[in-house]
């Protein structure tokens, strides 16, 4: 599926909407941008990235969503940093056993998020390792559902 929908974009033209099309613009982008960190969402066909980040010299965690084909992921520079954790949140999880079926519905989202532990390497400093904590997620979208997405967010 694709997830760019031209009805979201009326004014692109549908062929840059592909992701066959996106794809390779994303991987010039973030070539250019030779960031240290990555976070990206809706991340569909994760093989083909994560041997893409392998390549261009990063690590990598993916989130996937259950039951959809995107997942959301984190990518770190390795020859500069190191994953020391990790952590997949599935969203809908956090949604109360005793929840009725309509607040289920409403809320249950399919979203997740992925959260890791980095140490930034620096072998010219003997002090402590610098310690990060960096997460990304997919949020529901659309203005009708703000009270969803700041659920998703406590």
């Amino acid at each position: 599926p694709n997830y760019a929908l031209t009805k979201s974009f009326p004014d692109v033209d549908p062929i840059w909407l592909q992701s066959s099309a996106r794809r390779p613009q994303i991987l010039e982008v973030l070539a250019e941008l030779d960031a240290d960190l990555l976070c990206l969402q809706e991340v569909q066909f994760v093989d083909e990235w994560r041997g893409h980040l392998a390549a261009t010299g990063y690590e990598s965690a993916f989130a996937a969503r259950p039951e959809r084909q995107d997942s959301c992921a984190i990518a770190w520079r390795a020859c500069r940093i190191c994953c020391t954790g990790q952590l997949v949140v599935d969203l809908d999880a956090a949604i109360p056993a005793e929840a009725t079926p309509a607040v289920r519905a409403r809320f249950a989202r399919r979203n997740v998020a992925v959260v890791v532990r980095l140490e930034v390497l620096d072998s010219s400093s003997v002090q402590t390792p610098r310690t990060l904590l960096l997460a990304t997620t997919h949020l529901y979208w659309g203005k009708e559902h703000e009270d969803v997405r700041a659920w998703q967010l406590q």
